[in-house]
């Protein structure tokens, strides 16, 4: 995908979802994760020689999509930013940009989700900002943190030189995790697999009773 195409889509995504705190966020996530899965599956009845209306003409599509998405609106109205007549059609402004796209790019997507563009904990945040697609990486030219794409073999040597570090002879009063998957300095689809690398990393150093894990929905893991 172009970054105009990611652009666009969480314009639109932006417009339509709004979150205020962490649980709200993961709600947003599971309706844009449940639309294009819905997204996904009329597609895939779709083939290649089909003369369906549905298949060959996208208001039809689009129809047929809102008509199955009714459910998941109503169990997420609670981060729709706007009243439910403007939702709908915010919502038919998001499928024009999602119905161009292929299947590859919509399992992509799937992965990726939707997140809030700052923590709730930012300094002016505002609700109304909306949400956006988790890019999962940093632009070029938007920080002095170099594009790197990980793969499995990066994560595991990065793992092992923290295990290393770690055993060196120096007791740290407190070790503070977080994540920063919003700002696209760790990727999204890999934040789970990095999380549980370190906190895998620090335990074996730092074994119980120093270990504190919070609430999975807060940030933080602790150590003193």
């Amino acid at each position: 995908m172009t970054s105009t195409q990611i652009g666009d889509i969480s314009e639109n995504v932006a417009t339509l979802l709004c979150a205020g705190n962490a649980r709200e966020e993961m709600m947003a996530d599971k309706f844009f994760h449940d639309l294009l899965q819905i997204l996904l599956n009329e597609l895939k009845q779709c083939q290649p020689d089909s003369e369906s209306d549905v298949c060959t003409e996208t208001q039809v599509m689009k129809s047929a999509i809102l008509r199955k998405v009714t459910d998941k609106l109503e169990q997420a109205k609670h981060v729709m930013c706007l009243p439910s007549e403007t939702t709908h059609f915010l919502l038919g402004h998001l499928l024009d940009d999602l119905l161009v796209l292929t299947e590859h790019q919509i399992k992509e997507l799937i992965t990726i989700g939707v997140c809030m563009q700052q923590s709730p904990r930012t300094f002016e945040f505002n609700r109304n900002y909306g949400v956006m697609v988790c890019r999962g990486y940093v632009g070029p030219n938007s920080t002095m943190i170099p594009f790197h794409s990980v793969d499995m073999h990066g994560i595991d040597q990065t793992t092992n030189q923290l295990r290393t570090i770690l055993t060196q002879p120096f007791t740290p009063g407190v070790v503070t995790v977080v994540r920063s998957a919003r700002d696209g300095y760790t990727p999204r689809k890999q934040v789970h697999i990095i999380e549980s690398k370190v906190l895998d990393a620090l335990k074996s150093a730092f074994p119980p009773p120093h270990y504190e894990h919070q609430h999975p929905l807060r940030p933080r893991a602790a150590w003193w």
